[in-house]
Order: structure tokens, then sequence, then C-alpha cells
């Protein structure tokens, strides 16, 4: 609970800094065309020489194959460098690895006025949400701090809350240090994200830039773990973004526990 409201007041101090540039991470490595070195390889080493010796040659090219073997694949992902309570880190790490998130929730009054609300629900006193003459019931057993977050999922709408969701999974998946995130977020989950955010971000880009996709997502999210709520969010959305749902949820489950340290 406290992750969120925590990390609302982080994406106001880092849509204060200038221009907020975002630069894009890839996961993928520089990898080597196997094809090609060997034969620029052979081109080179398969001449005779003046003794007439072509068995250099063919060493030099058996060679070239085992350095093109032991660089194969990009490197493995890791995690971030900042505790949540360090808002020095967090303000360095966030611009150059989440603006784009950042921006996108800038742009939309209704996530930023989103973001405004779960500031408030952090703060002490906490400050509730205004609501009209029906206000929202009390879940059993809820607690304040709880109920307060859910009123602000429910005034800003899944489309600003998707959009929220967003930033904070590449904030914990770019920039948290998944071994000390606890208890605020378990290593677990922070792992996930981080592989989500390094792994997966082709699948989540094509939901968030699909109307539907996204108002389907942030549906999702406000069923917490309402089996019953996400059967009926799920049930609403069309053939092809049920399979961008899953196409996203096959990666994340997929890369999960790929992160490491760094």
């Amino acid at each position: 609970m406290m992750i969120r409201m925590t990390l609302a007041a982080l994406l106001a101090a880092s849509l204060a800094i200038t221009g907020c540039s975002s630069t894009t991470s890839t996961s993928g490595g520089t990898t080597t065309d196997t094809a090609t070195t060997d034969d620029a390889v052979a081109d080179t080493t398969t001449g005779t020489d003046a003794a007439g010796d072509t068995a250099t040659g063919d060493t030099a090219k058996d060679a070239g194959k085992d350095t093109v073997k032991a660089d194969v694949g990009p490197p493995t992902a890791t995690w971030g460098e900042c505790a949540l309570s360090d808002q020095a880190c967090l303000q360095g790490c966030v611009p150059s690895n989440c603006g784009d998130s950042s921006q996108a929730c800038q742009a939309d009054k209704k996530c930023t006025d989103l973001q405004t609300c779960f500031q408030n629900c952090g703060k002490t006193p906490m400050v509730m949400p205004p609501q009209d003459t029906t206000p929202v019931a009390y879940l059993p057993g809820e607690a304040t701090d709880a109920y307060c977050q859910r009123v602000c999922e429910i005034q800003g709408g899944p489309a600003a809350l998707a959009e929220d969701e967003a930033y904070i999974e590449c904030v914990i998946g770019k920039c948290l240090d998944c071994a000390n995130s606890a208890p605020d977020i378990s290593k677990a989950s922070c792992q996930q994200a981080c592989g989500a955010e390094n792994y997966c971000s082709d699948q989540y880009t094509a939901c968030l830039g699909d109307t539907e996709c996204l108002g389907t997502y942030g549906c999702l999210l406000t069923c917490g773990s309402d089996q019953a709520c996400s059967t009926a969010c799920a049930g609403k959305a069309s053939t092809a973004t049920q399979k961008m749902l899953t196409d996203y949820n096959t990666c994340v489950t997929k890369y999960a526990k790929t992160c490491v340290a760094p």
C-alpha cells in the first residue's frame, strides 16, 4: 500500500525535473553474426603460405568459431540500486529510465489527479478524496489507507490507473534494489517487475497503446484478488485484447525470476 503512495510523491517530484527526458533501455546485448565472422576469418586465413601449409588457415578459422560461440545471447538484466526511501537515488534514476511513462501520466489530467489523490492518502493526517452524497462503501475489515486508495482508483478510472501502474512498474523494475526492497515490496515482486520491464516492453506497449486493452488492463487492476471481478473485466474484452493481455502475462511469467543483482 505504502509503495504506491510513496511513488506518487516521487512522480510529482520527477515531473518537476526539466525535460524529464527518456532513455530507452534495451535488454539485448551486442551479438556477433556467426556466418559473417566465419566468412571473414576464412577469407583472410585459407590461403597457402610460402611453405604451402594451409593448416594455419584452418586453425584460425576454427578459433574464430570458438570466439563466436562464447559470445552468444543478450546479457542477463539486472535490477536497480535504489532503496524506496532514497529519494535522491530514485530522482536520479526515474527521468532517464521512466521518462516515457512519467510524461504519459503528465499528459493525462485524470492520471495527474489520481497521483494527487494517492499523495493525499499518504499524508498525515490523511486527506480523503471528496465524494458525492453516495460515498463508496467500506469493504469488510478494510483499512482506512486501503479505502482511500480504492476511492482514488474508482474516481480516476481504468485508463488513468493503467497509466499510473505503467509508471510504478517501471520505477520498481528499473530502479529499485530488489535485494533490499522488503517490506514495502517483496523481492519476488520486484524481480518480476524487473523482468517485465527488461523483456516484455513490446507486449506492454502494445496494450497501453490500444484504447480497449488499456481500459481492460485498468479494470483488472481494480480487481485485486477478486476472481469474479477479473472474469467480468476480461469477458467484456475483444479477442484481440484478450490475446494482447495473454501475451504480456505469458512473457511476465517466463521472465519472472530472470533479473539478478547488478
